[in-house]
């Protein structure tokens, strides 16, 4: 899982977590010396419609069932208010293996929805999901077939998840995020000998080549990606530039991809992890920024169509850190992630800010559990009363390890 970014699966992180998540969500933030969980993201098609104004609203949790002590919910895509799925990873056994885990919504509650599992890997779990229907998602993550690390894609037809065959171009592949426009095109990102892509056409995936960043192609990481149509996606890129830490930005252009100048404004670190896409003029992707181990700051930038910006955020806390984004219109976002507060050695809440006429606020999260807790993605969309609801998913800290989060507004 790499929304925090972790590499393998597992490994020691901070006090809150007993065990590493599979997830880079987690690695990112151990990156920033908070913990380590990779990221994300999975992304979903919305209708346009405007967050109401006014300050953030509040947060509200939703139980959600758990399988073992050690579960993660890492991606959601919605297809209304009443539909949602969420795929993660559950930990099972004394010597933990991870296997996937996948839950859906219905509107008034979470249930497990059946996995049937990789019976040849003790390892397996999801990392993103896109949702073109009710009836039809496409999610991404990672297994270890014999040992090795192997892209692992599964795709929902409405009632059971089944693999769907992914190229590996190393021993240590993982796809961390996807967007799908229709069941017949899905860009898939994530990484291994550095950047990976690849693309669904409708029956099958094949290898896209993709640019690395970093002198050190092994560092490159993929992200997070947005598409808006075939011919148009972004995808974050992190790499090593000596000992600081950068983002870069590629455009898709229907053939193939290109490297956009991307700003960097952090001195030591500088991770973008989720991005959203509405049009091929509108774009936003956050993450954080920071100066040291211990200081990270939020990080949003823009998409004009013509080039990226950096958005002044709001900071009241020791470390923040964005993990994904969803967009309404133009000026109308929610971003999820994690907050370390102030003081030693500092509590880990889960984070949330909207952004309304390009102005971001703080919301206020359930917050659920003091030995930490994150959202690691959202997804947001509209009613047909013009209504707008977005829901998150991720992870609260328990005594024994970790239990699956939910929360909506």
């Amino acid at each position: 899982m790499r929304r925090a970014g972790l590499a393998v699966v597992v490994c020691a992180i901070c006090a809150c977590m007993a065990l590493a998540q599979p997830d880079d969500r987690v690695a990112a933030q151990a990156v920033n010396g908070v913990h380590a969980q990779q990221g994300r993201r999975g992304t979903s098609s919305v209708r346009a419609s405007a967050i109401p104004a006014g300050a953030a609203r509040r947060w509200r949790k939703m139980p959600s069932p758990n399988t073992s002590l050690d579960d993660q919910l890492l991606g959601v895509s919605c297809k209304g208010p009443d539909w949602c799925m969420a795929v993660g990873y559950s930990a099972t056994g004394p010597f933990p293996a991870y296997l996937v885990l996948t839950e859906a919504w219905n509107g008034r509650s979470w249930s497990v929805v059946s996995y049937s599992g990789l019976p040849d890997s003790a390892f397996q779990y999801l990392n993103g999901i896109s949702c073109v229907s009710r009836n039809w998602c496409m999610a991404v993550g990672r297994y270890f077939p014999g040992g090795t690390g192997s892209n692992l894609a599964e795709l929902w037809n409405g009632s059971s998840w089944s693999q769907t065959p992914t190229p590996d171009v190393s021993s240590n592949d993982q796809l961390d995020a996807i967007s799908c426009v229709t069941v017949s095109f899905c860009m898939a990102v994530g990484d291994g000998a550095g950047t990976l892509t690849e693309v669904w056409n409708g029956s099958a995936w094949s290898l896209v080549p993709s640019p690395d960043a970093g002198s050190r192609p092994s560092s490159d990481q993929a992200r997070g990606v947005s598409c808006t149509s075939p011919g148009f996606c972004m995808m974050l890129d992190r790499y090593d530039s000596g000992p600081v830490q950068k983002t870069a930005i590629d455009l898709w252009n229907g053939a193939s991809w290109s490297a956009l100048r991307t700003p960097n404004p952090g001195p030591a670190t500088n991770s973008l992890n989720g991005v959203y896409c509405l049009s091929a003029r509108s774009c936003a992707a956050v993450g954080a920024e920071s100066r040291s181990l211990r200081d990270a700051t939020a990080l949003v930038e823009n998409w004009n169509g013509l080039s990226w910006s950096v958005e002044p955020m709001p900071s009241e806390i020791a470390s923040d850190y964005l993990l994904n984004v969803a967009c309404t219109t133009d000026r109308r976002c929610a971003a999820v992630g994690d907050r370390i507060t102030r003081g030693f050695p500092g509590e880990m809440r889960t984070l949330a800010e909207s952004s309304r006429d390009n102005i971001w606020l703080f919301g206020r999260t359930a917050s659920p559990s003091p030995t930490g807790s994150a959202l690691n993605d959202v997804s947001c969309g509209s009613t047909s009363l013009g209504h707008t609801y977005c829901v998150a998913v991720g992870y609260r800290g328990t005594r024994k390890g970790t239990a699956t989060l939910a929360e909506r507004y």
